[in-house]
């Protein structure tokens, strides 16, 4: 009867060597297609919530508004939530929608019970952070990783018939030469919310007003990226995913972001040209974020885009229909 030979040491390092070398190898594959997956999911998810904002558009004849505020002098809004509450019960959240109490301010106690709500469309797959990272009621407030476009901030290009050389876009609020609408007030200390967007603060936009048209004007973005954990600050504008804007003069918006600076930009001390309102969209989808334009359509916008481009599409009123590259 012969001897089986089993495996010298030698040849079992070799078999093991190989077989990491093949798992090396693989395993980018396989993260690519998971990656795609959650990608694809995301898109998913940012079409539901232009859906459910032309489905809000025909019930009520406009948009609703992107996120209250006041102006001076003016009371605190009644309840201050955000376009995503508005829209509940067009992306199958009708209950939920039932538990808020609209007479009373997002932050009564009859509301705060809903910060600590959540379902899927609220997160893209492949973010990391689902909780708030500032100011909270509690640790396990949940914040929303799709945001509105309030609207371009800054400067038109050259080129543009509106452009004004030299145009001071950075502090001020209004409708300024040279740049975009931003309105505000004399305690706007978070840098003024957009007014050009289709949805915008303080504002209710109809589908006529989108002038340069739905498939040409972003709508909702990604602000899904975690700016602790890539360590360029300590706050990336969220809160409780309910809330719409602060009460008071200072009017800081977090349902909707100004279009101000490039995608993953970092640097913002909520002081000029740094606002908090224009802490800019992001994902932890490699090089960009995925946007829905008005009509619904989903797509990625890299970070290197050119800003003025970026800009132009953020406006629903530009006077130069500009395509998404």
């Amino acid at each position: 009867m012969s001897n089986r030979r089993g495996f010298t040491l030698i040849e079992l390092l070799v078999v093991i060597a190989i077989i990491a070398i093949l798992v090396a190898l693989l395993l980018p594959a396989v993260q690519q297609v998971r990656e795609a997956a959650r990608k694809s999911q995301c898109q998913d998810h940012l079409h539901n919530w232009v859906l459910a904002l032309h489905d809000y558009e025909s019930s009520h004849r406009a948009f609703p508004m992107g996120a209250p505020g006041i102006t001076t002098g003016e009371a605190n809004p009644r309840n201050n939530m955000g376009w995503q509450v508005m829209t509940l019960p067009f992306v199958e959240q009708k209950p939920l929608y039932d538990l808020f109490n609209f007479n009373l301010h997002y932050g009564d106690a009859a509301n705060t019970p809903r910060m600590r709500d959540s379902f899927e469309l609220m997160f893209c797959p492949s973010g990391t952070k689902q909780y708030v990272n500032g100011s909270t009621t509690t640790a396990t407030d949940f914040t929303i990783h799709y945001k509105g476009i309030a609207g371009a901030k800054g400067p038109y290009p050259v080129g543009h018939p509106k452009y004004v050389a030299n145009a001071a876009c950075s502090t001020a609020t209004g409708q300024l030469a040279g740049c975009y609408w931003v309105r505000g007030n004399s305690g706007a200390s978070h840098g003024g919310g957009g007014h050009n967007g289709i949805l915008p603060w303080k504002g209710n936009t109809r589908m006529r007003d989108v002038t340069d048209g739905t498939s040409n004007t972003l709508c909702v973005g990604e602000q899904a990226w975690d700016s602790v954990r890539k360590g360029i600050g300590t706050d990336n504008g969220n809160r409780p995913w309910t809330q719409g804007s602060t009460d008071g003069a200072g009017m800081a918006i977090y349902s909707i972001k100004n279009v101000a600076n490039p995608i993953h930009s970092t640097g913002y001390t909520n002081t000029a040209p740094n606002w908090f309102n224009d802490f800019s969209f992001g994902s932890e989808h490699p090089g960009g974020a995925q946007f829905a334009l008005g009509d619904g359509k989903v797509t990625f916008i890299g970070e290197n885009i050119d800003l003025p481009l970026y800009r132009g599409l953020a406006s629903r009123e530009d006077g130069e229909v500009v395509k998404v590259p």
